[in-house]
């Protein structure tokens, strides 16, 4: 019966709950009262018309110089690498969750729990080819409180925490996210 009021609720959700083999453990998921970001990378569109959380994909980028319009004591999300830094203000994060962007020559995904106050960032780019790169989504599930992302090319679900996918083609893969 949980299981089909999830599916009845999201259709988009079918894919998690029907892997049989997936890691979810459902006992521990809970709907976090937002429905599925299923948009395509960069599509423009915003989904709060049918109430998701939109991720940020290559969100424009100003000089920290030029963000006077943020107070310097405010939390930031932050990562640098190949000689590249950007961040990303905690407000930010909370209104998206996640980003999608390029650093340094490194596609990454950058998710962000509200409930949990972590933050991490992702390489997207490294697994298999046949993947690369992921476009992280967020679900509108959560697991033991923490958002339950996914890749919305394979529809693999991934522990935010740990970047271990718990579903789909990604789990088949035995792909974890190697962290930055």
């Amino acid at each position: 019966v949980h299981v089909y009021r999830h599916k009845r609720d999201e259709p988009e959700w079918a894919p998690f709950f029907t892997d049989e083999d997936s890691d979810i453990d459902w006992r521990r998921v809970a709907w976090g009262g937002v429905l599925i970001d299923d948009r395509e990378l960069g599509d423009p569109q915003t989904c709060f018309f049918r109430n998701c959380i939109p991720a940020l994909d290559d969100p424009p980028l100003i000089a920290a110089a030029d963000g006077n319009w943020y107070p310097d004591d405010r939390i930031v999300f932050g990562v640098a690498l190949g000689g590249e830094a950007v961040a990303f203000p905690k407000n930010m994060m909370e209104t998206h969750e996640l980003v999608n962007i390029t650093v340094g020559g490194v596609r990454l995904g950058i998710p962000y729990c509200t409930l949990c106050g972590s933050a991490q960032a992702y390489r997207t780019d490294a697994v298999p080819a046949r993947f690369s790169p992921l476009v992280l989504r967020t679900t509108g599930l959560l697991q033991r409180s923490n958002k339950l992302m996914y890749d919305f090319r394979s529809k693999s679900a991934i522990d935010t925490f740990t970047g271990r996918a718990l579903s789909g083609p990604l789990q088949d893969a035995g792909v974890t996210l190697e962290q930055v």
